[in-house]
């Protein structure tokens, strides 16, 4: 429990010096008696409008969105029993945006851990660093670094660095649809293996839609092909569902899936993960 302890204090602490996980911008409210024209505030926006604490306010012959320009995101989730079987769990994550268009840039970790009867059963750890710049008003050029630790899955650790072109190809007031292509590198290192490091494919889809309570579903599908270990080659699907419960807090629900194509040493290809719990949003 105290590795435990120690970990999670350095991942919330670096993200917490850092200043600044996956997830797409809230559907912002537009104006009072503006009419919805995406592509235009979308425009807009990319050519750099900045009022204040929101961007895009200050232009009133323009449908712009009020866009926040810094946006932070926490969620946690725990369970414990005790007497015949002594269990603990524990879910958490962080994400911090800032939007100074036409960048944006993302810092975030998000960990899972278990005990059953004093024995860690699960213990994951995941961090992203990530910045876009947009091209125009559908396209964006981005460059990311994502971190995986999941130790009782053999993973000792994996970095992926990333760069590529983002394309919105569907965008609405209440919906929004994208695609992401790029390559890099994936360094990986597993429980009794020596480390490798080999060039890498990155494709990715990610789509949300909001409704007028603020209720909001997001779906997220990457897949890393391993061009040095195919065998390596992960996708990863996440899904979630929130729900507003009172000003910035929400209840949640949500599934992560992890599919490697042939993991070593008889491991299990498939890991899920399903939560509920609650999030809170400034």
């Amino acid at each position: 429990m105290s590795r435990f302890r120690t970990a999670l204090a350095a991942v919330l602490s670096s993200i917490v010096l850092a200043g600044t996980a996956f997830a797409a911008p809230e559907a912002a409210p537009f104006l009072p008696g503006e009419k919805p024209d995406a592509g235009r505030a979308s425009a807009h926006l990319a050519g750099g409008a900045d009022c204040g604490d929101c961007i895009g306010k200050c232009d009133p012959d323009v449908m712009v969105p009020c866009e926040r320009k810094w946006k932070l995101k926490a969620g946690l989730a725990l369970s414990s029993t005790s007497g015949n079987t002594d269990t603990f769990s524990m879910v958490g994550d962080v994400l911090v945006t800032r939007v100074a268009k036409p960048w944006t840039f993302m810092v975030g970790g998000a960990f899972v851990y278990k005990e059953d009867e004093g024995d860690t059963t699960a213990e994951r750890y995941t961090g992203l660093v990530r910045a876009e710049r947009d091209l125009n008003a559908w396209t964006y050029a981005f460059g990311q670094v994502t971190y995986d630790q999941d130790e009782p899955a053999g993973l000792e650790y994996r970095w992926t660095p990333t760069a590529g072109i983002g394309r919105v190809l569907w965008r609405t007031p209440d919906q929004e649809l994208k695609a992401e292509v790029g390559g890099g590198l994936v360094i990986e290192k597993r429980l009794g293996i020596e480390e490798t490091s080999d060039p890498s494919g990155y494709v990715g889809v990610h789509y949300w839609k909001s409704w007028a309570d603020k209720r909001k579903f997001t779906a997220d599908l990457d897949f890393t092909p391993n061009f040095g270990d195919f065998d390596l080659s992960v996708a990863r699907l996440v899904l979630g569902y929130a729900w507003p419960i009172g000003k910035g807090l929400s209840i949640v629900a949500g599934a992560r899936l992890d599919y490697v194509i042939a993991p070593p040493d008889d491991r299990e290809e498939l890991d899920t993960l399903l939560l509920l719990g609650v999030s809170y949003d400034i």
